[in-house]
């Protein structure tokens, strides 16, 4: 038998290696392409995620408006622009629970100018001393205060709840004289009497409450207020502008909060073509130039319920 000892010779070598290289390279194409789309979807659900949690915060601030205000006061204050980006205020007493606001309870006796009233004790997040009250009816029109808590005695009130035992209250004296019915509302309110306030804003991609930043990267934000005209129960109209509405007529048929945010949901990326090149949020229609195409985007829009303009 006759055998070869020649070996490799080069040029075989340098096809192996050729075609080796050739594979290497497209596993690598392969493997570079997964490791975008992966850091792209990673991007993406972050994203998602904190807007989750943006969502749930202004969906809570929308339900918190008007809380423990009178109804003389405006719980909501709308800037709309049809060429910009929008903004709006709520206002009321509850936004910040660490701070004891939101805190209220009930009148259980008449109180006729009189510097000491009896309200319903509960079993947890019960006035304090120093703390302001505000005494409002069940329509919130306001009927006494402010008035600061000077002192507070445990006692007992009569069987509201019908459980056949005293329901627990509090002897409160307060430093100035009130006159409220039983069955008044008391609400804590700041020192000062002046509401808490929260105020989102847009400034160079950065979405804010109260000039905080809140959720970025933010192309634009547009909110719409879905009214009930002929108070039936249901939305019969949407508008972009309150403010021309008057606080009664707003309490009323105020049903819905809708807003509408434009998120970026990654860098610039030259592979990418985003689909469109106008964007309509609400009243306001976006123009994508050829570079802003580059980005991914993703809206969400949202309904909240201002339970507390009632």
């Amino acid at each position: 038998m006759v055998r070869n000892d020649r070996g490799i010779s080069l040029i075989e070598l340098l096809v192996a290696v050729a075609i080796t290289s050739v594979i290497l390279i497209g596993a690598l194409y392969v493997f570079l392409t997964q490791m975008r789309h992966s850091h792209t979807e990673r991007k993406i659900a972050q994203a998602r995620s904190e807007v989750q949690v943006g969502e749930n915060l202004m969906k809570r601030d929308i339900l918190l408006a008007g809380y423990g205000l009178p109804n003389n006061l405006r719980a909501i204050i709308a800037g709309n622009s049809s060429s910009s980006h929008d903004s709006v205020t709520f206002i009321g007493n509850a936004f910040d629970a660490s701070t004891g606001y939101g805190k209220w309870t009930f009148v259980m006796e008449r109180a006729q100018f009189s510097h000491t009233v009896k309200v319903r004790r509960w079993n947890q997040d019960n006035i304090s001393v120093g703390d302001n009250l505000i005494f409002l009816n069940d329509d919130k029109t306001l009927i006494d205060g402010p008035a600061q808590v000077t002192n507070l005695v445990e006692t007992v009130g009569q069987d509201l709840d019908g459980d056949g035992s005293p329901d627990p209250a509090y002897d409160v004296t307060l430093n100035s004289s009130v006159s409220v019915a039983r069955g008044s509302f008391a609400y804590v309110i700041p020192v000062g009497g002046t509401p808490a306030v929260v105020t989102y804003t847009l400034d160079s991609l950065v979405l804010k409450r109260n000039g905080v930043p809140f959720l970025e990267p933010v192309e634009d934000f547009q909110l719409a207020y879905g009214l009930d005209t002929n108070e039936d129960g249901r939305v019969d109209l949407w508008t972009n502008d309150v403010n021309s509405y008057n606080y009664g007529t707003l309490r009323k048929q105020l049903k819905l909060v809708r807003f509408n945010i434009l998120l970026r949901t990654g860098k610039y990326d030259p592979r990418y073509v985003y689909p469109h090149d106008q964007i309509t949020l609400e009243d306001r229609t976006i123009d994508v130039d050829s570079l802003g195409r580059h980005y991914r985007r993703a809206v969400l829009r949202t309904l909240a319920i201002p339970r507390n303009l009632k």
